[in-house]
């Protein structure tokens, strides 16, 4: 029972592990999976200062720039009256361009068209339909944490088309509308600025070209910018987020500890009420460090089980729906969570390691101990 018991304990410390380095896994995932030939460029000052529009036709015209975007964030929730929960991800962008640099999203030909014709139309990720059950055709309203909300004149959008992805470059769960539909609803003050032009590279070798490029071209504009390539920006993104996944560093460490302390305790215990056991074969031949042998496999055995019993736990919540519960509705920021092969035998080794570290002290006694003392002390 002690051992069956300290087993769902080593789980329960690996499952906590597990899932917390997924976590921790899927906050850099976009920064590890973004396309290098794709470029963001923002004003110099600050993410939040807006571009000016022409800012896209001047890097669309330079050499090895293949198509050029704009991109807004909208900040949106569903409105009061329905249903909605947490803020979700929104963006306002250019529908013409978008796909154009975004080519890993998939959206039928048919529904694109749909989403041209219709200003106040919308397309969404799969993850985002799939959690308030969308489909095209659908009318949503929305307050924006960004633009200004009228309430004789709410943001409605139609939902024209829901598209997936061939990459993790691109999230699921995001609603992207027409920037040229909330542009004409601003004041006059705020007309004819984007957030962010992001374009692409004929080819990755030319990225830190373009980027170059596009800041000396715009250096002498009332909007001077700086532009990285995707990988670069997500990255600076993710500094801002240091102090979080070092918690999430500590955390860790913290359940590796935990699982240690438990395993020690029961393998101490254990050592000690078999001392008659060990002073036997010693009686009958074994070395020293024969008895140390066991006491240390029957640690590394526990501490690895135990381990492999909490992955299996943490990858069967992440297929039950944690996975997507975190991916729908954390803004993006936690886009895939999940268990992969690294991951789940770095996790069983961590478990056997820390077993043989909590068996080593009782082992090294038992193989101290003469037959003499050991059956005395029996």
């Amino acid at each position: 029972m002690r051992t069956v018991l300290t087993v769902l304990a080593a789980a329960v410390a690996t499952l906590a592990f597990v899932l917390l380095r997924a976590a921790a896994g899927a906050w850099t995932t976009g920064a590890q999976s973004a396309l290098r030939d794709r470029i963001v460029t923002r004003h110099r000052t600050s993410w939040a200062v807006p571009l000016p529009l022409r800012h896209q036709s001047v890097v669309a015209a330079l050499p090895h720039v293949r198509a050029a975007t704009h991109w807004t964030w909208f900040a949106g929730r569903l409105a009061s009256n329905e249903a909605g929960g947490p803020p979700f991800a929104v963006a306002a962008v250019d529908a013409r361009t978008y796909f154009d640099v975004f080519d890993e999203a998939v959206l039928p030909a048919e529904q694109r068209e749909a989403w041209l014709e219709d200003r106040s139309g919308a397309v969404v990720g799969d993850l985002l339909a799939a959690r308030f059950g969308w489909k095209a055709g659908d009318r949503v309203t929305l307050e924006s944490g960004v633009f200004p909300n009228d309430a004789a004149s709410p943001w409605t959008f139609t939902i024209r088309g829901i598209y997936g992805t061939t990459a993790q470059s691109m999230d699921r769960s995001t609603m992207l509308v027409r920037w040229d539909y909330v542009d004409d609803r601003l004041p006059h003050w705020g007309k004819g600025h984007v957030g962010w032009i992001i374009s692409r590279a004929d080819s990755p070798a030319h990225a830190a070209e373009v980027s170059a490029a596009i800041d000396q071209t715009l250096e002498g504009s009332q909007a001077p910018t700086s532009s990285q390539d995707e990988g670069s920006f997500r990255t600076s993104v993710l500094g801002g987020a240091a102090a979080l996944l070092a918690a999430l560093d500590a955390l860790s460490a913290a359940t590796v500890a935990l699982l240690t302390l438990v395993l020690a305790n029961t393998i101490a215990m254990g050592a000690r009420e078999r001392t008659r056991e060990y002073a036997v074969l010693r009686a009958i031949g074994f070395r020293p460090w024969h008895v140390g042998g066991v006491v240390v496999a029957e640690g590394v055995l526990l501490g690895a089980v135990g381990a492999a019993a909490g992955v299996v736990g943490a990858r069967a919540l992440l297929d039950a729906g944690l996975a997507r519960w975190l991916e729908e509705r954390t803004l993006t920021f936690f886009p895939y969570v999940r268990v992969g092969l690294p991951l789940a035998l770095a996790a069983v080794i961590a478990g056997a390691l820390a077993g043989g570290v909590a068996a080593a002290i009782p082992g090294w006694r038992a193989s101290r101990l003469s037959t003499v003392d050991a059956l005395r002390r029996a």
